[in-house]
């Protein structure tokens, strides 16, 4: 993932995580011991032992532990290394993580760092020497997101380090065992073209950008960007890390009947100028199909980085994700799709998938226009069965042919009630859509006290009346609820969308307080295996976000028939694996907030 320019690779040995003494000495820590864990400012914190785990492949994660004095959600599973504690002490030579070197490191290295067991490109913000971060030397910002600083150890990165900072014993170690670049024709690849490239071992789906043909890239004269990858991860490689068939062969690698020869060399020559021309020969006849071949290879590379779609997921066999969080950014977050072709934000209906929803029930709550009248629309397309709630029919809601439920109020209980009433059957989905953000100016000099009641109690209360409402009528045993919050209700995301401005406090306090309400009922809800999960539908060119119709363009809002796909594309995916999250449905990421 990093930049491999003139760099060797270096990884980290750690074997104190998977040293048998000390995996022996975990069954000593019992539930209840009480030790020093290691936080992730890279400081040492009283806690308690409060699950061990016997399971191999947790292996590396053995214990989970309690920060005395803290909340349960900092409860973390951690592996032996970053544990102090008396029952641990062993008297086997094995290395110790705080030996590890780490001069080769300095503030702006970048490196990729272990956060809840996925790796992500991070920089180096500095490396201490203090006997206090003796655990977590090294503290690292991980790059694309806020707010994102941590210390770390040895068992958590891996680094490369320059030439420069190589010792004269490695450089008389290295053995002359890289494989030999096979003399290839580059002449078939084109900038923009769709190819595979290796990276540490692993295939990639890449795109072509630059093609050299100085002898000083003779051995890497392809530049390429990863699909899905920043630009640091650019890179310029050769034939033996690339796949395509726009590549020729000129001579193999053995150069087998070339090697007897080469006492003599006019007749080496002779056979490389024959095979060169007779691959030119291949070559012309081939030119007609050419072009036909490498766009199946292309659709075919394309549709297996739209497999890797935005899934937080680790494997050696499939490209890994990199990002867990969506962008604060909201211009940033669109100019990263476009240089990324990031198809699952650029062009839903590429991954949308329709099929999913066939046959289902699913109630929309406020369906009436905008997004949820869309959403309707799309239902009846994908042959679901919805059922909506609006508080005055339309021409629009009449022509869908479908049960819709007039004269529902979320501001009242009651109402919901007579709702709940009138749903005949069960449910496979909920998505409670009603929202409400007026066209106010909302700030410290006109605060508009009255309008924010008004959001909190469709927003916020809204969601939690419906949920109410349907659980006492026995409708969500087996149902899966979507709530359509906003970004709006992420706190943490502030100080980047409303930086030194404020203001819209009764939209932002009625979605944040719509997310804690969220949360909540997912915990309550988790025995009765009822998922919660809450979506910011995306910028959407409606008459609810007519207010800000000047930002459309630069920050990337998509009309309501495609905010609707992006909607259903993560109402389809709903699991208990995904209750109690905020997921934004533009790229199909995490919101902090």
């Amino acid at each position: 993932w990093l930049k491999r320019i003139e760099t060797f690779s270096v990884r980290l040995q750690v074997t104190s995580a998977f040293s048998p003494p000390l995996l022996a000495m975990a069954d000593k820590l019992a539930v209840g011991t009480v030790l020093q864990a290691v936080h992730t400012d890279g400081k040492l914190y009283k806690a308690e032992v409060v699950k061990v785990s016997s399971r191999k492949k947790s292996s590396a994660k053995l214990l989970k532990v309690h920060y005395i004095g803290y909340d349960d959600v900092d409860d973390v599973w951690l592996p032996i290394e970053r544990l102090r504690s008396k029952l641990l002490k062993t008297n086997d030579d094995s290395p110790n993580l705080d030996e590890t070197e780490f001069s080769g490191l300095e503030p702006g290295t970048r490196l990729t760092a272990e956060s809840e067991g996925v790796w992500y490109a991070a920089e180096v913000v500095a490396v201490s020497s203090q006997k206090k971060f003796a655990a977590a030397p090294v503290k690292v910002t991980f790059l694309g997101y806020t707010n994102s600083e941590e210390w770390v150890g040895a068992e958590r990165l891996r680094f490369k380090v320059s030439k420069n900072a190589k010792s004269k014993e490695t450089k008389e170690s290295k053995t002359p065992t890289e494989p030999k670049t096979p003399v290839t024709d580059y002449s078939g690849l084109e900038v923009g073209m769709r190819v595979q490239a290796e990276s540490e071992g692993v295939w990639y789906a890449a795109e072509v950008l630059q093609v050299a043909t100085g002898k000083k890239r003779a051995s890497a004269p392809v530049k390429v960007s990863f699909l899905g990858y920043t630009e640091d991860c650019n890179e310029w490689v050769g034939a033996i890390r690339l796949r395509s068939k726009a590549l020729k062969l000129l001579v193999d690698s053995e150069e087998e009947g070339v090697k007897k020869n080469d006492k003599v060399k006019g007749k080496k020559v002779e056979k490389k100028a024959e095979k060169v021309e007779k691959a030119e020969k291949v070559e012309k006849v081939a030119e007609g199909h050419r072009v036909e071949k490498v766009t199946k290879a292309d659709k075919k590379t394309n549709q297996a980085a739209r497999g890797g779609e935005a899934t937080a997921v680790v494997s050696t066999k499939t490209k890994p994700v990199t990002r867990i969080y969506s962008l604060a950014d909201q211009v940033a977050r669109f100019e990263r799709a476009k240089s990324e072709n990031n198809q699952r934000y650029l062009d839903i209906s590429s991954v949308y998938d329709a099929s999913v929803l066939k046959g289902k029930r699913v109630l929309v709550v406020g369906a009436s226009k905008g997004l949820g009248l869309e959403i309707a629309k799309a239902l009846v397309a994908a042959g679901a069965k919805p059922v909506i709630t609006v508080r005055k029919t339309s021409a629009e809601t009449d022509a869908l042919g479908i049960q819709v439920i007039t004269d529902v109020e979320v501001t009242s209980s009651e109402s919901m009630r007579r709702m709940a009433a009138a749903v005949t059957g069960p449910l496979d989905f909920v998505i409670h859509n009603a929202g409400y953000f007026p066209d106010i100016v909302d700030n410290l000099d006109s605060l508009q006290e009255v309008e924010a009641i008004r959001q909190v109690e469709v927003c916020a209360l809204g969601p939690l009346r419906c949920v109410s409402a349907l659980k006492g009528a026995g409708l969500l045993k087996g149902a899966k609820v979507a709530i359509i919050s906003s970004q709006a209700g992420s706190a943490r995301w502030r100080s980047t969308q409303n930086k030194d401005k404020g203001g819209d406090y009764g939209h932002h306090m009625s979605r944040a307080a719509c997310n804690i309400g969220g949360v909540l009922m997912s915990e309550e809800l988790r025995k009765e295996e009822v998922p919660i999960t809450l979506l910011h539908p995306g910028f959407n060119r409606t008459t609810m976000t007519s207010k800000l119709s000047h930002t459309w363009d630069v920050e990337g809002a998509v009309g309501p028939t495609e905010g609707a796909k992006r909607v259903l594309h993560e109402v389809g995916a709903l699991s208990m694996a995904s209750t109690g999250k905020f997921i934004n449905c533009e790229d199909g990421l995490v919101i902090p907030w």
